[in-house]
């Protein structure tokens, strides 16, 4: 599995460099996604990991912050940056909801990956994200990656799907199964039966 996330992280350092981003660089994506794939191996409590990181610059997380908002999502730091091992992303992934925020990482000079605070007021993102609303506000960070199932990674800028590991496979792009004309035809031919 090790050459899948390899894979995907050269994938996702590519798609970054040509949104024109200048991070995370390919060696700090590898990381993040390496973590958050161990990370989705592990179990906590009982229950199998599911969470994100949110990859932005704790001096500037908001690179295009938009007049200020109540419900615009927002990054609380917390009393000290903490080293991001899989263990601590483990604990971290288990105290966050992450329907609602996201774990907020940074990379220092030497190329660790510090936690240095939470992501909040996610919810319209994930409702979006699921295709229950069409209004909110996208994920802030430069990078976003989600733990979704066991083995099952993706990652994001903004609403923007850069790769994912699925079934222990690559993949690098969504399909939009409710504009598919297989899903149009099946409807169309469901509701002619329907009228017969």
């Amino acid at each position: 599995m090790p050459d899948l996330v390899d894979r995907l992280a050269h994938q996702v350092a590519s798609r970054i460099r040509e949104l024109g981003l200048d991070e995370p660089n390919r060696r700090i994506v590898g990381t993040l996604l390496e973590m958050a794939y161990l990370g989705t191996l592990r179990s906590e409590e009982g229950r199998f990991v599911k969470g994100s990181l949110t990859f932005a610059n704790p001096n500037r997380p908001n690179v295009h912050p938009p007049i200020v908002r109540a419900d615009y999502p927002a990054f609380t730091k917390f009393q000290s940056p903490e080293i991001l091992t899989v263990q601590t992303l483990v604990k971290l992934a288990r105290a966050i909801d992450r329907w609602s925020a996201s774990i907020a990482v940074y990379a220092t000079r030497r190329y660790e990956i510090v936690a240095w605070g939470v992501v909040d007021q996610l919810v319209q993102q994930s409702v979006r994200l699921h295709r229950e609303s069409n209004e909110g506000f996208s994920n802030p960070g430069l990078l976003t990656v989600t733990m979704d199932g066991i083995g099952d990674i993706s990652a994001y800028h903004g609403d923007l799907f850069l790769g994912g590991l699925k079934a222990q496979a690559l993949v690098t792009r969504e399909n939009d199964a409710f504009k598919s004309e297989m899903v149009g035809i099946g409807a169309v031919r469901k509701g002619d039966r329907a009228r017969s």
